[in-house]
């Protein structure tokens, strides 16, 4: 009966103690999966923080399903979509894609070679959620792998890569306008240094002791040029940049076509004023200068009084920029004398010799026509007239005029080998004397022509 008893107990200790066993066991168990748990939940607060942190988005990639199954948070800040709305998308996440870039995002060539490790390079475009195109690039590896070994998921990251693109797309139009503008300065270099050569074998009757400044097209049509095709440059950037509206296209289409148009007249001015003297023929100056008094419209308030040497004076020049130089400075005169007043017009001959030539800063010995205006208006200031011939300098700050009058005055007097010189008093007018060069009639054998409608040289 003891033994009985001493048995039972034994085994009523063997199985406390593995009882005990196995509550340690349990206890371990509970602890290391507490441990587990707790290293889990820092590392996944550790992954939530660090794709919070990372300039990028990250997702996963279904492959033959062809949607995104999951992504971070960035896609709020990217797209403007959330992450549910971008997963709950399924297929239809490609109707954000740009046409142009679907097949190559579905197409699964590089991704079936592609070993493990391997990073796969795209860029492509997609439409945030309020409708602008943006530049992506992708880094994707092959996360999952099928039974057979196929590729079944992909881990990527993306990157908004749209300023660079933009950048890069400036750089290469301004790359463009540099081109064009090297291209176009050698064309005018070219036909500037062509045409004083030209001229000068023309002209050669004309000793020319003087430097000329540098001609109209040369100076103003070439900077005018240059920030028109600034203009018409930055208006092709705009317009192929993804995030502007379709009403701003349009505007930015009307910029560019005003530029272009610009640029050609600008261009046809330049071939214009380049060519001056190949329409230049002989002709009395009297004549020419009363019949253009004739054809301009004459303000009711305005007195013009003529004193007109009578000898015959025979200039070579072409008429029609004369006709722009001589209406600019009456218009010019006009315009300082709102209410009344009077405009004198002298035509004189005049010799200039070597002595004198401290008196004419600007001529040089010879012969000339002398044609003066000379108005009662409100005069120019001192300080203004070196800067009345700069191109676009004008005193009429409160109209829409260019300031280019006086500029192409200057430029049509140096293409025909003359100059001009003003002097002013403020409240008691201004003088504009024009100097071309006379031709010796007897010298070079001029036909004297009763009407004189068509002078010529014999030996031309």
């Amino acid at each position: 009966m003891n033994e009985s008893n001493e048995s039972s107990d034994k085994q009523l200790m063997d199985q406390i103690n593995d009882l005990k066993q196995r509550i340690s066991y349990l206890e371990d168990l509970q602890n290391n999966f507490v441990q587990l748990k707790l290293k889990y939940t820092e590392n996944e607060y550790f992954l939530k923080n660090l794709e919070n942190v990372l300039p990028c988005l990250i997702y996963i990639y279904d492959i033959i399903n062809e949607k995104i199954l999951h992504v971070t948070e960035q896609c709020n800040s990217f797209l403007g979509y959330s992450q549910n709305e971008i997963i709950n998308m399924g297929s239809d996440f490609f109707k954000v894609i740009h046409p142009d870039d679907v097949k190559s995002l579905k197409s699964n060539k590089a991704c079936l070679s592609a070993q493990d490790g391997e990073v796969l390079t795209r860029q492509y475009k997609m439409k945030d959620k309020s409708g602008f195109w943006r530049w992506f690039e992708s880094k994707d590896m092959v996360y999952k792998r099928s039974h057979d070994f196929h590729p079944k998921e992909l881990l990527g990251t993306s990157i908004d890569i749209s300023a660079l693109k933009e950048a890069e797309e400036q750089i290469k139009i301004k790359d463009s306008i540099i081109n064009n503008l090297v291209d176009e300065n050698k064309r005018l270099k070219e036909q500037f240094l062509g045409y004083h050569a030209s001229e000068a074998h023309r002209t050669s009757q004309f000793p020319l002791q003087h430097n000329l400044p540098e001609s109209f097209a040369e100076g103003f049509f070439h900077h005018f040029g240059n920030l028109l095709n600034v203009i018409r440059g930055f208006s092709d950037i705009m317009i192929k940049d993804i995030n502007v509206s379709p009403e701003k296209i349009n505007d930015l289409i009307y910029i560019k076509q005003a530029a272009d148009k610009s640029i050609e007249i600008i261009r046809k001015l330049n071939t214009y004023f380049s060519n001056i003297n190949q329409h230049a023929e002989y002709f009395i100056l009297q004549d020419f200068v009363t019949k253009t008094l004739v054809d301009l419209i004459q303000p009711p308030h305005i007195a013009i009084n003529l004193d007109i040497i009578k000898k015959k004076i025979i200039i070579r020049g072409d008429q029609k920029t004369l006709i722009v130089l001589l209406s600019n400075l009456l218009n010019n005169a006009y315009d300082s004398m709102p209410t009344e007043g009077s405009i004198q017009i002298q035509l004189v001959t005049i010799r200039i010799d070597e002595e004198e030539l401290d008196n004419f800063p600007n001529g040089y010995p010879g012969d000339f026509a002398r044609v003066s205006i000379q108005d009662t208006g409100c005069g120019i200031p001192d300080h203004l007239i070196q800067k009345i011939f700069e191109p676009f300098f004008t005193t009429h700050k409160e109209s829409k005029r260019l300031g280019l009058g006086l500029s192409m005055v200057q430029s049509i007097a140096h293409c025909h080998n003359g100059w001009i010189h003003v002097t002013s008093q403020e409240n008691v007018g201004s003088v504009f004397h024009v100097y071309l060069p006379l031709i010796n009639q007897h010298k070079y054998n001029v036909i004297n022509d009763p009407s004189f409608n068509n002078v010529r040289l014999e030996n031309e």
